[in-house]
């Protein structure tokens, strides 16, 4: 039986060429041109592909909140193809891989892989043509929902994160140890995904040493739709400082939805191991357990463009939606 894969090309350096000043982005018609023989062997088991570029084709470090939707819609409105491979170039592919996880979450029952690569395609060592035919046979093979999949590593959408800056294994999901999901009353418009984004206003803010009460008042002087705290270890911050702790409460009454995620790249929060957890907890901050900043952001963003009030949105974060968390 044959299938249909579509192939959305955004840029990055997949699809790079040599130019006069340097690599630039190459036309869809040059990529077409170089994937062919890599698509030889899936179009004699009965493939057929088709390639649909992003207008305009980014850098993935020009990548936005905007596009995802923009991407979101383009898988959509594809009708008659199987499967969706992406390429998409690496460094903000793991937030792009996350998005589209909750926004095709429910009634979506295909496969999407987004995929990429450290090296151009047709250049000497390059990781372009093994990632490229590997992401395709895991369109073929993987289940439905959303996958990243990089040097042959087929990983969940809303696990993964770029780990490496230069190495061919760049990317790896550190924190996924389940799939389980909880029952969810969250009820996706198919419409509303489509539409681009608004004007959200989401926050990420890196405890340190350095943190001080003038910086995040800084931070909440826009006053953030929502504020992701990086804090330590299994969630803690400075709480011998109450003026933060009350900067948070404050912007947390407010109507700020606050989110911890925490700064380790293994292992989830437990709020209730430290005295500094409870002060968390008691300024209105969601104990995003083994939430990646990847998924933390982009779970945010999905639930608030889908106007969402502010306490369905606290309760819909603390959930495993879609396996981008641990339920415990």
């Amino acid at each position: 039986m044959k299938r249909n894969l579509l192939v959305l090309y955004t840029g990055g350096t997949f699809g790079m060429q040599a130019g006069a000043q340097g690599l630039e982005v190459a036309s869809s018609q040059a990529l077409i041109t170089k994937l062919q023989p890599l698509m030889k062997p899936f179009e004699a088991n009965d493939l057929n592909w088709q390639l649909q570029s992003l207008d305009p084709l980014l850098d993935s470090a020009n990548m936005q909140m905007e596009h995802w939707s923009q991407l979101c819609k383009l898988v959509l409105d594809a009708e008659g193809h199987d499967c969706t491979l992406i390429i998409h170039g690496t460094d903000s592919m793991a937030y792009s891989a996350a998005a589209l996880t909750f926004l095709l979450h429910q009634r979506y029952d295909k496969t999407v892989v987004l995929t990429g690569s450290q090296y151009p395609l047709g250049f000497a060592d390059s990781d372009a043509e093994s990632n490229f035919s590997e992401a395709v046979q895991h369109c073929l093979d993987a289940p439905q929902g959303v996958h990243l999949s990089f040097a042959g590593a087929l990983l969940h959408g809303a696990r993964a994160v770029k780990a490496d800056a230069n190495g061919l294994q760049a990317f790896a999901a550190p924190k996924a140890t389940t799939m389980q999901t909880q029952p969810s009353s969250i009820g996706f418009d198919f419409e509303l995904r489509k539409r681009p984004f608004a004007n959200l206003n989401i926050v990420v803010l890196t405890v340190t040493p350095a943190l001080t009460l003038i910086q995040l008042q800084a931070v909440l002087a826009s006053r953030p739709d929502a504020l992701i705290l990086r804090v330590y270890g299994v969630g803690t911050l400075p709480d011998q400082n109450p003026a933060i702790l009350m900067a948070l409460s404050e912007a947390h009454k407010a109507g700020t939805v606050l989110l911890g995620v925490t700064q380790c790249a293994a292992g989830q929060m437990d709020f209730s191991q430290y005295q500094a957890g409870h002060t968390l907890l008691e300024a209105g901050v969601i104990n995003g357990r083994d939430l990646t900043l990847e998924a933390a952001l982009a779970k945010l963003a999905v639930l608030l463009h889908l106007g969402y009030p502010h306490e369905m949105i606290r309760t819909l974060v603390a959930r495993n939606l879609c396996g981008e968390m641990n339920n415990v």
